[in-house]
């Protein structure tokens, strides 16, 4: 089983973001390495490593990224191990997220989806930096994310380069 990789655009427009649209990222691409895993998963050399979900993400983001309890609690019994003494519980599985996730269990009772993993938001500045420390020119890229490159820059034409994102994360 490989790793998908999900991600949204998003534009701030009246102090709310909204998605623009999800976004198709082969995983052989030269970007996931830049942003998610590093060079042989090595994070720590990240320009910007993953920092979780913002805390003003999109509806869109919301119900693509986030569950419900039931579906937690489904997934903690399906996958418990019989032999751990100690029983998974929702809040072990928040806090396994990070504190971002905490945050938004305890604000609004949003539940990270099972299976998710390493999230974060570059804005689209931040996205070209990462590039450029990465050595990366749009022509290495796949035809999907210079698409992606180019709905993002022209969003940042409008409601400039800090208020265009990329929100992402893997799954299984």
């Amino acid at each position: 089983m490989g790793v998908s990789f999900y991600a949204v655009i998003e534009y701030k427009q009246y102090n709310n973001y909204f998605a623009f649209s999800e976004v198709s990222i082969p995983r052989g691409d030269e970007l996931l390495p830049a942003i998610v895993f590093g060079d042989e998963g090595l994070t720590d050399n990240l320009l910007y490593p993953p920092r979780g979900m913002p805390s003003d993400f999109s509806y869109e983001v919301r119900s693509l990224f986030f569950t419900d309890i039931a579906t937690v609690e489904d997934y903690l019994e399906n996958f418990r191990d019989d032999e751990d003494e100690d029983e998974p519980t929702v809040e072990k599985y928040v806090e396994s997220s990070g504190e971002w996730a905490v945050e938004q269990y305890k604000t609004n009772g949003l539940l990270p989806a099972p299976e998710l993993y390493e999230p974060g938001w570059l804005t689209f500045a931040e996205l070209q930096e990462v590039l450029a420390h990465e050595k990366i020119s749009l022509s290495d890229l796949s035809p999907e994310c210079r698409a992606a490159f180019a709905a993002m820059e022209s969003l940042s034409e409008d409601f400039g380069a800090e208020n265009v994102r990329l929100v992402f994360w893997c799954g299984m």
